[in-house]
């Protein structure tokens, strides 16, 4: 075969391999209320095959996200700043002087200042931690790990100021233990949050837990059979949180039931509330808006299967990640467009000019590009309330 036969079939197959690519490219479907253009995926940031967690959004536009490789912060534009060499690092959240903390799976909390240096590590922990901490008075820290203990720390001290632990075989000393006597089968997937008046709430298995500051219990409600989910709170201090048993369930701040939802399926990641005061929650397949008293707004089918709870911008849209992508929905609970992307397992968050970032695909941390509305002024807009994942209703973003 001669040299410009074999250029002439290389370049057909270069051009046949860029029609396919392009055929493939992300596209968006759109609703008949969609922005003109539509979204776009403008960047993605790939983790070396590291299983990417939730994101934090640093004030100066920073991206931070935990990662089974360590702790990794993007720049706006998606390009890495720094990498942590704190492997199997979770959710990342970030305290008001700007550092950074999170925990891993096995059980080691750390912190990091804003440029990357290691400086908090009291190694404390013999199990892993699956949720980020919450940020309460004066910067405590709160962590719950996978079976419900409690540890309460001060901004980079060397050990808890006070901690509570489940039962489990072999304990004896039951000062130490949490009411309710479960160990919650290492299902914990629920952060603690904080109220407005410095109290610390703790969906923990199958029970309700308020706690002070100080770590004396207020109150405990069991709520449901199964298990609990992350929590949102109301701009009175009512609780919504949902359970995998089909169920949302609204609580006062004294720990009162106030009315329980039914939904068609298991509760996807947290609910969210609106400046109204409105509640929106998800299952896998359906997208529900509540009044306050718990009545029903709207519901919305969808053939999508949904990952992630909802997050609400300013403009009132509800961003969804679905296995195939990520959904938007109007305020009115119709369908503003459907994008087609990695499948977007992490619960979204979004940037001060609007940009949505979530983890997709497992490895890849993806920026989305809509009408750029930011995160909603509302009580509780997203998954641990504020970009900073500061589990504190009281958080100024």
């Amino acid at each position: 075969m001669n040299l410009q036969r074999k250029l002439l079939i290389a370049g057909v197959a270069a051009l046949l391999i860029g029609v396919l690519v392009w055929g493939l490219r992300p596209r968006a479907k759109q609703g008949p209320s969609a922005a003109a253009g539509g979204p776009s995926e403008i960047w993605e940031y790939f983790s070396d095959h590291s299983a990417i967690g939730e994101i934090a959004l640093g004030a100066d536009g920073t991206i931070y996200a935990g990662s089974q490789g360590g702790v990794l912060a993007l720049n706006p534009d998606g390009s890495l700043r720094w990498k942590s060499p704190a492997n199997s690092s979770r959710i990342p959240v970030i305290g008001r002087d700007g550092s950074i903390f999170a925990a891993s799976s096995w059980g080691i909390i750390f912190g990091f200042s804003a440029e990357g240096a290691m400086d908090w590590k009291p190694g404390y922990g013999l199990i892993g931690f699956s949720v980020p901490p919450a940020i309460g008075e004066g910067g405590v820290l709160y962590y719950v790990n996978t079976v419900g203990d409690i540890y309460a720390f001060a901004p980079h001290g060397a050990a808890p100021i006070w901690s509570l632990s489940t039962v489990r075989p072999g304990m004896m000393n039951p000062t130490y233990i949490l009411p309710g006597n479960d160990r919650a089968d290492g299902s914990m997937r629920a952060a603690a949050v904080v109220q407005n008046n410095g109290m610390i709430v703790v969906p923990r298995s199958h029970w309700l837990h308020e706690f002070s500051g100080e770590g004396h219990q207020a109150w405990i409600l069991e709520l449901t059979s199964g298990h609990l989910g992350p929590a949102a709170l109301g701009k009175d201090g009512t609780i919504y949180l949902g359970d995998d048993e089909q169920k949302v369930f609204a609580v006062d701040r004294s720990g009162e039931k106030m009315w329980a939802f039914d939904a068609d399926g298991s509760i996807e990641g947290s609910p969210v509330v609106d400046t109204d005061g409105d509640i929106y929650f998800n299952s896998s397949r359906v997208i529900y808006a509540l009044k306050p008293d718990g009545s029903l707004k709207w519901q919305t089918q969808t053939i999508h299967d949904f990952r992630t709870g909802p997050v609400l911008a300013a403009d009132g849209t509800l961003y969804i990640g679905t296995a195939d992508g990520m959904n938007a929905f109007n305020s009115d609970g119709t369908e503003k467009w459907w994008f087609r992307m990695k499948m977007v397992g992490g619960s979204p968050t979004i940037g001060a000019d609007g940009t949505i970032y979530a983890e997709c695909g497992f490895f890849w941390v993806c920026a989305v590009k809509d009408s750029g509305s930011p995160l909603m002024q509302s009580p509780w807009p997203k998954w641990q309330h504020d970009p900073a994942n500061s589990g504190n209703v009281s958080t100024i973003f």
